[in-house]
């Protein structure tokens, strides 16, 4: 029986919407908005800026039109925000005037973005069948290294301590509780090839209580300064290109953006190892101190030298932005504060006291990463996303093709689960798993420092 089979049983189908949420008194109407609200709430889900700072969540106009109905969504979405459920971001394009193509963009209310939901159970026959489609993966997102990591994401279970171990108030995670609880097992790639799953959204505090099916002990296996050392590569092989900066291809209106051909980058560990070795010395030293894993204490031991403040903004737990001085944080706080500028717009690039310590450092880094931020679009705009874009494609041509497709050929049956620049499996497959992930990057020429975490 297939899952749209099911429909005509008699298990209830539910959706999570947000508590509080007064639904429309028509029923087939109430029914939609729901189905609606709960994609609403799975997108708000997948990350903290989203849940915390309300970040805008752009929707293309075809999913309201098949979770509201093709002639009704106008009318049930100004409802919504009516109601005061939603808010809508009308500014969008359609990639007709030669710019980016992107679509209107949604969000809760400040009133229903707590994280706390309730169930509704879909009563219409048409509501119950798009929640269970909804629930249908897509083999041609996923491709085959993607569906072998989905195909194991029931192979992991949560200890039921966790919910009560986890404060009750703490509505997002709970949230995420609720969805181990039911068995969902939610998977999708994003057009930079990163694989997004139950998994990638649970917070690093419910990993403890995470075990296989059987019960076995799990670990991640992480790659140390995975992003710095993949901006290393590209430095040095923009290097061997006399400077050049990757090439971007527009790939159609409907693509977010611009492309590279990453397969440009890859080769044979000897071949790619010279391309590193005849690189800018700067470029070496900066790969180096990412393969022995100490480019954050680098970062922290220069920036503690500066003789005045190095003001920079961050953001706290809670989302409120502050200045803070970075010769005051820890080794963990400088970790993220040294990717930031990194992948931010470029005069905020420049004016970044970490920033400017990698100009001087290493000057052919920080030309290469302004080189690949100054790119433009058709229309003259900076896309000073590229950097961050490149690297998630290089990252997920590793991670999730490179390493899935070792995974699914050799250890069909082996639990792994991806976590961007990580994987969860049983800690007696972590020393084969990182065997695995290093002959991967071996084919940039690098050879990263990787890491075993016990979850447990």
């Amino acid at each position: 029986m297939s899952i749209l089979d099911s429909m005509d049983s008699d298990r209830p189908v539910m959706v999570a919407i947000p508590f509080g949420v007064n639904l429309s008194a028509k029923s087939t109407t109430a029914d939609r908005e729901a189905v609606f609200l709960a994609r609403l709430s799975l997108y708000t889900s997948m990350s903290p800026e989203r849940q915390r700072d309300r970040h805008w969540i752009p929707i293309p106009a075809k999913l309201p039109r098949m979770l509201l109905g093709t002639t009704e969504y106008r009318k049930r979405i100004e409802r919504l925000c009516g109601a005061g459920i939603i808010e809508v971001n009308d500014s969008y394009s359609d990639g007709k005037i030669g710019g980016e193509a992107f679509p209107k963009a949604y969000r809760f209310t400040k009133a229903h973005c707590s994280g706390r939901h309730r169930l509704h159970q879909l009563k219409s026959k048409r509501a119950r069948e798009i929640a269970l489609k909804e629930k249908q993966i897509d083999p041609a997102n996923l491709r085959p290294a993607g569906m072998y990591y989905w195909q194991h994401g029931n192979s992991f279970q949560l200890d039921r301590s966790a919910v009560d171990a986890i404060g009750h108030e703490d509505y997002w995670t709970q949230w995420n509780l609720g969805q181990w609880k039911s068995g969902e097992n939610y998977a999708t790639r994003c057009d930079y090839g990163r694989y997004h799953s139950l998994l990638t959204r649970t917070p690093r505090t419910v990993r403890p209580f995470l075990t296989t099916a059987a019960g076995e002990r799990l670990g991640i296996v992480d790659v140390s300064a995975a992003q710095p050392s993949l901006i290393g590569a590209v430095a040095a092989n923009m290097a061997s290109s006399h400077g050049a900066p990757p090439k971007w291809n527009q790939r159609g209106r409907d693509a977010p953006g611009y492309l590279c051909n990453v397969a440009d980058f890859f080769g044979g560990y000897e071949e790619k190892r010279r391309v590193i070795q005849n690189a800018p010395t700067d470029i070496q030293q900066w790969i180096e101190l990412c393969e022995s894993g100490l480019i954050y204490d680098y970062m922290l031991d220069q920036i503690s030298r500066l003789p005045g403040p190095a003001m920079i903004e961050m953001r706290n737990a809670q989302g409120t932005r502050f200045r803070v001085d970075a010769r005051d944080m820890n080794r963990s706080q400088i970790k993220r504060a040294t990717l930031v500028p990194l992948f931010d717009h470029q005069d905020a690039t420049e004016r970044n006291p970490l920033f400017q310590i990698v100009r001087r450092d290493f000057p052919t880094i920080a030309r290469s990463v302004e080189l690949i931020k100054s790119q433009t679009v058709p229309d003259g705009r900076k896309l000073h996303e590229a950097l961050a874009r490149l690297l998630q494609l290089l990252e997920s041509t590793l991670m999730i093709d490179g390493v899935g497709t070792v995974l699914e050929r050799q250890h069909k049956d082996e639990p792994v689960q991806p976590i961007h620049d990580a994987i969860l499996c049983r800690m007696d497959f972590c020393g084969q798993a990182t065997e695995i992930i290093k002959a991967q990057f071996a084919r940039l020429g690098l050879r990263p420092l990787v890491k075993l975490d016990a979850c447990n």
